[in-house]
C-alpha cells in the first residue's frame, strides 16, 4: 500500500506494472506499508490516518432524505406513512428547503416551532438529520455572518486583504476557514446552538467546497487560508477541506450533546475523514449503470479506510421506477450507510411510490437488515478496532482466488455473508461467482461447491445472498426503529456447518461515549464442524458491561443426520428437521466458556 500525504492536487497514472505520480507541492510524504495482505496494509493505513468512530446504534437502520420535504407538514406525513405501513425507518433528513433563503443553521417558515416538530417525530422513534452547507450568506443582517467576520473566520481572497466571496444556494457567500482550529470551534459553537433544537445528526454537502461560479465550480487555489501550520493557498489544503469541516461538524454535535455519540454524513473528505464522519458518493443518477458502479466505488471506499459509507437508494438524478428501487434496496440493505434519496425533480421514490408489490419487497428487505444489525454492529466494531472494511470485496478474505479478486458485481459483508444482487434490468438470472470452500444459499438451504460459477434464477422479489460454511450469523427480530430503551435480549445465533469459523460478538449501550472506556461486553463464538463431528463453543465475555442477552436460539444449519448433542459434557435435547436440515434449541442465561458438541 501506498499513501501520499498531501492534501493538494495530485495526478496518479496506472501503465501496466509503471506507475507515476505528479502534483505541485513542494515536498513529498510517501507512507508505503509492505502487508502483505489486504487486512495488514489497511490495519497500517488507518492506524496512521485514524479509524471511524463507532457510530450511534440508529445511524445503521434505514433513512429517508429528500431534496427536499419542503414543509413541517410533510415531513411528518411522511413519518406516519413509514408507521403506518410498518416499514422500519430511523432517520429523516432535512434539505436545504428547511432553511430560511438557505442561511445555514436556520429553520424557514414553513418549518415552524422546531423544536415542538422535532420533539414529536423523536416521540414516534424517528431522528432528524439537518443539512448543513460551508456556504454562509453574505448579508451584514445575517448573525451569523456577523459572529464569523469578528473572529476573521473566513477564506481570503489571494493577497489576503478581503475574505473570498462566491455563489452558492443563498447567493453571495463566504467560506469559513476549517484549516485554523478557532475556526473550527467557531463554527462547532455555531452547530451547537443549532443542533440542541433536537437535532440528531449532521449533514456536510457542497462541502469540497462547490462554488456555482468559482473555477472548476470550487474555490480559486489562490485563495489564501490561516491555517494552524501557517499560510496557505487553497490548492494546497483543497483535498481536505471537507474532512476539516467534518471535524468541527463532530466537535459540534459533541457540544450539542456530550453525553451521544455524533452522527456526521459528509460528501466530500480526504485520507482520515473516517475519523469524523460517514460518507456517500453523492449525486449519482436513477439508472442501471449508477447501481452497478455503486458496488467497486463503496468497496473502494472501504479499501482506503472509509469503512462507514453508501450510496443513494433509486439514485439522485432522473426518475427512478419500481422495479431498479427493488434492486437497489435491496443492495443497500447490505451496504455500510443505508439511505433512499432524491431530488427535487424527480418523481417520489420512497418505498410505497410504486405500488404494492414494490413496496412489500423493500418492506423485506428492509426488515432483513434489522434482523441482521447484531452481526453488522459488531461488524462495525471490528472496523473500530482494525480499520477493517464492513463491505469487503471477495479478495478480502479470498486473495488467492484470481476470479475473486477481478469480481466487482458481488461482495462480502463482514467474513460470511456473500451478497449478489441482481444489477440488470429485467434480469431472470445472474451468474454467482463461489471461492473456494462450501457455501450455503441462504433463502434455501442448498450446498454450493466453490471455486466454480453458477446461474442462479432471480425474480423481482429475490436477491442472493450465501453463508460461507462455518459461518457465524447472529440475528434479532424485526422492529419499526432502534430504540436504546428495548435491549436485544434475544438472539437468533444462526450457524452453517462444514467448516471452521469464528465470531467476535460485540455489544454496548448503542448511544454513549462509555465504550471508549471500555463500557462494552465483547466474547469469542467459534465452531469447528468436520468429519461429522463438532463444538459450538462460547468464549469467556470480557468487559464490563453485562450482557443484555438473556436468551440464545441455536439455529444450526447444515444437520445431515440426528446428532447426539452435549452441552458442557451434559446430554442435550434439540430440535431436529430432517426435510431442512436445520436443528434448534434454546440457550437461557448463557455461562462463560460454554460448549455445544455433536456427534
Amino acid at each position: 500500500g501506498g499513501f501520499w500525504d498531501d492534501a493538494g492536487r495530485q495526478s496518479w497514472d496506472f501503465r501496466g506494472s509503471k506507475m507515476r505520480v505528479s502534483g505541485k507541492s513542494n515536498g513529498l510524504d510517501l507512507y508505503l506499508f509492505g502487508g502483505p495482505t489486504l487486512a495488514a496494509v489497511l490495519d497500517d493505513f488507518t492506524g496512521l490516518t485514524g479509524r471511524m468512530a463507532m457510530p450511534p446504534r440508529w445511524g445503521l437502520g434505514y433513512q429517508q432524505s429528500r431534496y427536499s420535504y419542503r414543509s413541517r407538514e410533510e415531513l411528518e406525513e411522511i413519518a406516519r406513512e413509514f408507521r403506518e405501513r410498518e416499514i422500519p425507518c430511523d432517520v429523516l433528513y432535512l434539505d436545504i428547503d428547511c432553511m430560511e433563503e438557505y442561511r445555514v443553521f436556520s429553520f424557514g417558515r414553513s418549518f415552524p416551532k422546531p423544536k415542538e416538530m422535532l420533539a414529536g417525530l423523536r416521540d414516534s422513534g424517528f431522528k432528524i438529520s439537518a443539512i448543513v452547507d460551508p456556504g454562509v450568506k453574505d448579508d451584514p443582517k445575517f448573525p451569523v455572518l456577523k459572529r464569523g467576520k469578528s473572529k476573521k473566520a473566513f477564506v481570503r481572497k489571494k493577497g489576503g486583504r478581503s475574505d473570498f466571496v462566491g455563489k452558492v444556494w443563498p447567493g453571495d457567500s463566504r467560506f469559513p476557514d476549517f484549516a485554523n482550529s478557532n475556526v473550527r470551534k467557531w463554527w462547532a459553537g455555531e452547530q451547537g446552538r443549532f443542533q440542541r433544537t433536537g437535532l440528531a445528526g449532521i449533514w456536510n454537502d457542497m462541502n469540497e467546497p462547490a462554488v456555482f461560479d468559482g473555477p472548476g465550480k470550487t474555490l480559486p487555489e489562490d485563495c489564501r487560508h490561516r491555517s494552524d501550520s501557517g499560510p496557505k493557498a487553497h490548492g494546497e489544503i483543497h483535498n481536505a477541506y471537507g474532512t476539516l469541516m467534518a471535524q468541527a461538524s463532530r466537535e459540534g454535535a459533541l457540544k450539542a450533546h456530550p453525553d451521544q455519540r455524533p452522527f456526521i454524513l459528509s460528501r466530500g473528505g480526504g485520507a482520515g475523514i473516517q475519523r469524523h464522519a460517514a460518507v456517500w458518493t453523492g449525486d449519482n443518477s436513477s439508472c442501471w449503470e449508477h447501481l452497478a458502479e455503486s458496488i467497486p466505488m463503496l468497496l473502494n471506499l472501504g479499501l482506503s479506510g472509509v469503512p462507514f459509507c453508501g450510496a443513494d437508494v433509486g439514485g439522485f438524478l432522473d426518475d427512478c421506477t419500481g422495479e431498479l428501487l427493488v434492486r437497489w434496496t435491496q443492495v443497500g440493505a447490505f451496504t455500510p450507510f443505508f439511505r433512499n434519496h432524491t431530488n427535487n425533480e424527480s418523481r417520489s421514490q420512497e418505498p410505497w411510490a410504486f405500488g404494492e408489490e414494490v413496496e412489500s419487497i423493500c418492506r423485506g428487505f428492509i426488515n432483513l437488515r434489522y434482523q441482521l444489525l447484531p452481526y453488522i454492529y459488531s461488524t462495525f466494531a471490528e472496523a473500530q478496532r482494525s480499520g477493517a472494511p464492513i463491505m469487503r470485496p471477495l479478495a478480502w478474505h479470498h486473495a488467492n482466488d484470481p476470479t475473486a479478486a477481478r469480481c466487482s458485481d458481488q461482495f462480502l459483508l463482514g467474513r460470511d455473508l456473500m451478497v449478489a444482487p441482481a444489477l440488470q434490468k429485467d434480469a431472470t438470472a445472474r451468474s454467482v461467482y463461489f471461492p473456494t470452500g462450501l457455501w450455503f444459499d441462504f433463502w434455501n438451504g442448498t450446498l454450493i461447491e466453490g471455486g466454480q460459477h453458477v446461474a442462479r434464477p432471480v425474480d423481482l422479489a429475490t436477491c442472493p445472498l450465501y453463508l460461507r460454511a462455518g459461518a457465524i450469523v447472529p440475528m434479532a427480530a424485526p422492529r419499526q426503529f432502534i430504540d436504546p430503551r428495548e435491549a436485544d435480549a434475544e438472539i437468533y445465533l444462526h450457524v452453517w456447518l462444514g467448516g471452521r469459523g469464528e465470531f467476535d460478538w460485540y455489544e454496548d449501550d448503542g448511544e454513549s461515549l462509555q465504550f471508549l472506556e471500555g463500557g462494552c461486553s465483547r466474547r469469542r463464538i467459534e465452531v469447528v464442524d468436520l468429519d461429522e463431528t463438532g463444538f459450538l463453543r462460547f468464549g469467556k465475555a470480557t468487559g464490563p458491561r453485562k450482557s443484555d442477552v438473556e436468551i440464545w436460539r441455536i439455529v444450526i444449519h447444515g444437520v445431515g443426520d440426528e446428532f447426539e448433542f452435549t452441552a458442557n459434557q451434559q446430554p442435550f435435547d434439540a430440535n431436529w428437521d430432517q426435510d431442512t436440515g436445520v436443528a434448534s434449541f434454546l440457550l437461557e442465561n448463557c455461562p462463560d466458556e460454554f460448549t455445544i458438541r455433536w456427534q
